[in-house]
């Protein structure tokens, strides 16, 4: 059994380290997935909440959700941005969906939320993120994706934005 667990321990170190990568990989220019620093001064929040009141999530789409927002970084550094996303769905049956963050029409990170039951009913997604921006003005969304259509309900976007 010990054997066992010592495989089991270097494959999942194995996956998270190949996750990590692709994540990295997908990051968007100029953001970036940044180092963990500290401390970061936060200089502003942006809550964008409300509902879509059942409107369509096609499958195979990404749907803008809620309203993009716009930030300006006006450190010569960057800024970093750190985005807490979250949207309910209502579910027709079993599929796979994900929540998106987006800078500049990009996508940033966008990972498969758990695959959906068989059942109908609604699911709430969540997805935390980080990103970093150069100086200048920024656009930040939250998009969602889905293998099958649903119907999009109630969400809330938070953007905090980050400095030294």
């Amino acid at each position: 059994m010990k054997r066992f667990d010592t495989i089991r321990h270097v494959a999942c170190a194995a996956l998270a380290a190949a996750s990590w990568a692709a994540v990295a990989s997908d990051a968007v220019q100029p953001t970036a997935l940044p180092t963990p620093v500290g401390p970061l001064k936060l200089t502003k929040t942006y809550i964008d909440a409300g509902t879509m009141s059942g409107a369509s999530l096609p499958s195979s789409t990404f749907v803008t959700v809620g309203t993009p927002v716009e930030v300006n970084c006006t450190v010569t550094t960057g800024c970093t941005v750190s985005a807490s996303l979250e949207a309910q769905i209502r579910q027709v049956g079993a599929n796979s969906a994900s929540l998106c963050f987006y800078v500049d029409g990009a996508s940033v990170t966008c990972p498969s939320n758990d695959r959906m039951s068989a059942t109908t009913g609604f699911k709430v997604m969540s997805h935390l993120s980080t990103a970093k921006i150069i100086t200048g003005t920024h656009t930040l969304e939250m998009r969602a994706y889905s293998e099958l259509p649903n119907q999009l309900y109630r969400y809330q976007a938070e953007y905090r934005i980050f400095n030294k």
